[in-house]
């Protein structure tokens, strides 16, 4: 069974640290970003909350990878859903979606390790063009 929640709290002045906490079985792992924002932000549906999650299921999945590729690929695979697909600026020419599927077809040959890692690298990679694109609103 898999989960997500959220917690905000304040950072500084117009400031909030979100934190998420993606949980897979028994297994958690926390990641937190600060976001600029002069009201405290939703904890159902927070600012950037996205980003938060999708770098909790990377570092979940990281956890499991080595005793479970196929449960770290659900990890992965849930990062890449929860960060969504305004991850980039209109100007990227990026080709994540066919380096995605090719991680797929791994996986569905039974090479998970292989497969898990693929979509490592790519939510990894949708992460940084989130940053790169919302780094007005994001402080760290």
């Amino acid at each position: 069974m898999s989960n997500l929640t959220f917690a905000i709290h304040p950072h500084r002045a117009g400031c909030w640290q979100v934190i998420a906490t993606a949980r897979h079985g028994a297994h958690t792992a926390d990641a937190s970003i600060v976001v600029a924002a002069a009201v405290q932000p939703d904890t159902g549906t927070p600012l950037h909350g996205g980003l938060a999650a999708s770098l909790a299921w990377a570092a979940l999945g990281h956890q499991l990878l080595a005793g479970d590729a196929v449960a770290a690929a659900a990890c992965f695979r849930a990062g890449l859903t929860v960060l969504g697909e305004r991850y980039a600026t209109f100007d990227v020419s990026e080709d994540t979606g066919l380096k995605i599927a090719a991680a797929e077809q791994q996986l569905a040959k039974g090479h998970a390790e292989q497969g898990a890692n693929g979509l490592a690298a790519m939510l990894a990679l949708r992460q940084g063009f989130y940053r790169d694109r919302y780094a007005d609103a994001l402080v760290a």
